[in-house]
């Protein structure tokens, strides 16, 4: 293929056997299959998120929105990297040549870029719910986190398009039959741009990192400043906005031990002048863990979100059940207590209008906290 350049033995990898390396293989049929129930993974849960509604009056709305921005980058990632080895022919060509390779690679680094950055806005947004509440109500609306996930996406397309004036390329990884950003021939435009990624990578772990701890300590710093008296309101926060908050601190666990180890190696890999591409249990283990992110967030949301959580059991409730902790099970046994706790509110309603309005002065004040 004129004027396509893959890497293999004779540029830029270190042993990999460019007569194998491009043929179809049991690596290859594990990657896809991975990729594949990670689609699936993150299809299923699409349905779970966007049918739940975007709670404004509790100030969540920014982080399900980042959520849901979070999942359609992982749905999409994941299904291009499945269909990416089909592309690659035994002779390490690819169907459609340099142009295909360059879209689909140009689309391929666009989400992979944009996750962290999305992790990093839900970090910075806890952080001023906790430690800013009212700057964070009065000014931190839904509008302004569009309009900052705007401005990251077009950064990036534009960032990510510097290949294509000469700055890069985007390059057949055929041992691994995908097309990406090439960060390993070592010439001029791809250091550049490598260094530049590696960069704001590092940045971004660095302020997920430091921020996820200062929303821990102002956590338990405004925790431990509520009367005693305010139980309900405690509870209520705790199963509300506290549980957005332990997924955004997960969330951003997992994004650092995904992507540090990547970042780290390239970093001393640059250091150390190595211009092409290593092979090994490390390389392997640090960019697979990478594509292991997208799989693992749908997982966090479900975990921590009681009303994923309902959701995901509605869609099993057909299924039949003996246990009551099974999925169905589970779905009907809080159907049963909404349906007592909504009996109980009417007999109380009930009550309180036949004995007689209520005065104020009997009334119990509570004071409202809100991360």
């Amino acid at each position: 293929m004129s004027g396509f350049q893959v890497y293999n033995n004779s540029n830029f990898t270190d042993g990999v056997n460019i007569t194998t390396a491009c043929q179809w293989n049991i690596a290859k049929t594990i990657l896809t299959f991975v990729f594949a129930i990670t689609f699936l993974v993150n299809l299923f849960a699409a349905l779970v998120i966007f049918r739940i509604p975007i709670d404004k009056s509790r100030k969540l709305a920014n982080v399900q929105i980042c959520v849901r921005i979070l999942n359609i980058l992982d749905l999409c990632q994941a299904f291009l990297m499945c269909i990416m080895p089909f592309f690659v022919s035994s002779d390490c060509g690819w169907f459609g040549g340099v142009p295909s390779c360059s879209i689909l690679g140009y689309i391929g680094s666009i989400l992979l870029v944009i996750s962290p950055y999305i992790v990093t806005v839900m970090s910075f947004d806890r952080l001023l719910s906790v430690w800013r509440p009212l700057f964070y109500r009065s000014y931190f609306s839904m509008s302004v986190t569009v309009k900052i996930v705007v401005c990251i996406v077009v950064f990036v397309l534009l960032q990510m398009a510097l290949p294509f004036v000469g700055v890069g390329r985007y390059m057949l990884y055929e041992g691994r039959g995908v097309c990406l950003l090439d960060m390993y021939s070592g010439d001029a435009g791809s250091i550049v741009i490598t260094s530049l990624y590696m960069g704001e990578g590092l940045v971004s772990i660095i302020l997920v990192a430091v921020w996820s701890i200062l929303t821990v300590v102002g956590v338990k710093r405004m925790s431990s400043q509520i009367p005693q008296s305010s139980q309900m309101n405690r509870q209520a926060r705790k199963a509300n906005i506290g549980q957005f908050n332990k997924m955004t601190l997960a969330i951003g666990v997992l994004y650092i031990v995904c992507y540090l180890p990547f970042v780290a190696r390239k970093f001393i890999e640059m250091v150390q002048g190595k211009h092409y591409l290593t092979t090994g249990p490390a390389a392997s283990i640090t960019f697979g863990l990478i594509f292991l992110n997208p799989l693992a967030n749908p997982i966090v949301y479900v975990a921590f979100i009681r009303s994923y959580r309902s959701k995901v059991r509605h869609y099993f409730a057909w299924l039949p059940c003996r246990a009551a902790n099974c999925a169905c099970g589970a779905y009907r046994e809080d159907q049963k207590k909404k349906t007592r706790h909504q009996s109980t509110v009417s007999a109380i309603s009930i009550t309180s209008t036949s004995s007689g309005p209520v005065s104020p002065n009997s009334r119990t004040s509570s004071t409202s906290f809100e991360l």
